[in-house]
């Protein structure tokens, strides 16, 4: 349903323009990663978040004249940086090991924080390679 609001209705069209507008060809990688890692939280499937994402940044990509597989990139690692945030992929490993979530968090945060920054610098450069 939430695809189907994307792309047939304008609201598609809406959100390209919006995310046309408010980046660069040298900025928008970035701002998708940002971008791709806070919808992680709203839609947690990466495959669900990509169809309903791609029908506005695919063209927006398209429109800034960035690579397609670079804008895809950029939004399957923003959706792998947060997944260190909210760890589901933790949980079998957890009772194997016989630990808590709130036993593994302060070192995930960490983690996330350091993957944050060094990924953000990454995607802030990549248009220039």
């Amino acid at each position: 349903g939430i695809f189907g609001l994307f792309k047939f209705t304008a609201l598609g069209a809406v959100l390209t323009q919006v995310f046309v507008a408010i980046s660069t060809p040298q900025t928008f990688l970035l701002i998708i990663y940002w971008y791709s890692g806070i919808e992680n939280y709203l839609v947690p499937s990466g495959g669900s978040k990509f169809a309903i994402t791609a029908p506005f940044i695919i063209p927006a990509a398209t429109e800034l004249g960035v690579s397609i597989p670079k804008t895809v990139l950029a939004y399957a690692w923003g959706d792998m940086m947060t997944d260190m945030i909210q760890p589901f992929w933790a949980i079998a490993m957890l009772a194997v090991a016989k630990l808590e979530f709130r036993e593994i968090m302060g070192w995930l945060m960490l983690v996330f924080i350091f993957f944050f920054v060094v990924t953000s610098i990454a995607f802030a450069l990549f248009p220039f390679f």
